[in-house]
C-alpha cells in the first residue's frame, strides 16, 4: 500500500482531483465508484468546478454509487443517490445509462443487489475506487467480518456506523441496513484511493498500514490490492510509522 500525507483537508482533496482529472485525460471511459461521506464533499466540488472549466469531460465517464441505506427514497435528501445526483452527477453530464446506484426503496433486495452486479461485469470491472474509512474499519458498509469474497449485498449497521449515517441523512427513525459494493468488486478494481482527514482517523489508518493484518477488518482487505494508495491529511496521518 501507498500513503501520501498532505497538511490539510484541501490540499487533499485537490491532490486527489488532480489525480482523477489525469486518470480521465488517460482513459475517458473511466468506470468509477462514487463515494458517500463528508470526507468527499470538497474532492466532489472541485471535480465539478474542473468540469464547468473544462479541465475535464466525465461524459463518457461510467459511475456507481458505493451504497446505499435500505428504505432511502431516491429523490429524498436522505438517500446517498439523492446526493451524488444533487452534488456531483446532474452537474457533469453524463448519460443516465453510464450510471446505476442502488436504490434504497427496491422491494426486491436480492434483486437489486444483482442489477448492481451485473452492471459492474457488463462494464469490464471498475476502474478507479474512491473509499473513506470508518473508525472500526469498514468500507463501503463492509463492516468487520464481512466476507473478503462477497459482491454486492445487504449490510447490518454496527453503531459507529449508525450514528454516522444518522447524522449523514438526517432521516427520520432509525438506519439499520444498507445496500453496499462487496469487498470483491472493490479489490477487482484496478486502482484504489482512500481518502481521510482527521485525528478521529489516526488510530484506524495506523492499524490498516502499519499493524498486522486482521481477516475480521475489513480495511485490512486492502492489503491484498495490488494499487491501493491512502491520501490523508496530516492529522490522519499523524500516528504512522514512517520507514
Amino acid at each position: 500500500m501507498n500513503y501520501a500525507i498532505f497538511q490539510n483537508y484541501e490540499e487533499m482533496s485537490y491532490s486527489a482531483a488532480e489525480i482523477i482529472v489525469q486518470e480521465v485525460h488517460e482513459k475517458p471511459d473511466l468506470f468509477i465508484c462514487l463515494p458517500m461521506g463528508y470526507t468527499h464533499v470538497r474532492l466532489l466540488e472541485i471535480l465539478v468546478d474542473y468540469a464547468k472549466e473544462g479541465r475535464v469531460d466525465f461524459s463518457r465517464c461510467r459511475f456507481v454509487g458505493l451504497f446505499e441505506w435500505v428504505g432511502a427514497h431516491p429523490a429524498k435528501r436522505e438517500s446517498c443517490q439523492y446526493f451524488l445526483y444533487n452534488a456531483f452527477l446532474s452537474k457533469i453530464k453524463v448519460p443516465n445509462r453510464q450510471v446505476y446506484l442502488f436504490n434504497g426503496k427496491s422491494s426486491n433486495p436480492y434483486e437489486e443487489c444483482q442489477k448492481m452486479d451485473e452492471f459492474i461485469f457488463e462494464q469490464g470491472g471498475l476502474d478507479l475506487v474512491i473509499l473513506g474509512i470508518g473508525t472500526n474499519g469498514h468500507i463501503g458498509i463492509n463492516e468487520p467480518g464481512s466476507s473478503f469474497a462477497a459482491y454486492s449485498h445487504i449490510s447490518e449497521l454496527g453503531a459507529n456506523t449508525r450514528l454516522f449515517g444518522q447524522r449523514l441523512v438526517r432521516k427520520d427513525g432509525p438506519l439499520t441496513k444498507a445496500y453496499t459494493l462487496g469487498i470483491k468488486h472493490l479489490l477487482g478494481a484496478r486502482e484504489i484511493f482512500i481518502l481521510a482527514n482527521g485525528l478521529d482517523k489516526a488510530k484506524i489508518i495506523r492499524r490498516t498500514v502499519n499493524e498486522s493484518f486482521d481477516p475480521q477488518m475489513p480495511a485490512n482487505a486492502l492489503k491484498l490490492h495490488r494499487n491501493t494508495t491512502f491520501l490523508l491529511d496530516r492529522e490522519a496521518g499523524s500516528l504512522l510509522r514512517i520507514f
